[in-house]
């Protein structure tokens, strides 16, 4: 009996502290009113972020950490950054399923 070896995971394993965070290659997007736009992979379905999730994407460069921006969310939200942090890579996680980002 030949063994199958389990397929390669679409999704990168879940970012760490130090993974550095990229937009998706060749999407297209726009910021309006502070907020952004894009055209999912196929550009079969326009995606809306929040501001939340706005403000990271245009953060997201691929220089900086996901503790970076994790610092970044708390500072303009006067918050402390360890409490915001299981929240930006759970966002990170939700783009990179979509195709929209990697790490």
């Amino acid at each position: 009996m030949t063994q199958r070896s389990n397929p390669v995971p679409r999704v990168p394993p879940r970012p760490d502290e130090g993974s550095r965070p990229r937009r998706g290659k060749g999407l297209a997007w726009r910021e309006v009113d502070g907020r952004v736009l894009l055209l999912s992979r196929g550009a079969t379905e326009l995606v809306r972020l929040n501001a939340t999730g706005s403000f990271l994407w245009l953060r997201m460069d691929g220089r900086k950490t996901v503790r970076e921006l994790a610092g970044e969310l708390a500072t303009a939200h006067q918050v402390d950054p360890d409490n915001v942090l299981d929240d930006v890579v759970s966002f990170l996680v939700a783009l990179a399923e979509a195709g929209l980002a990697s790490w």
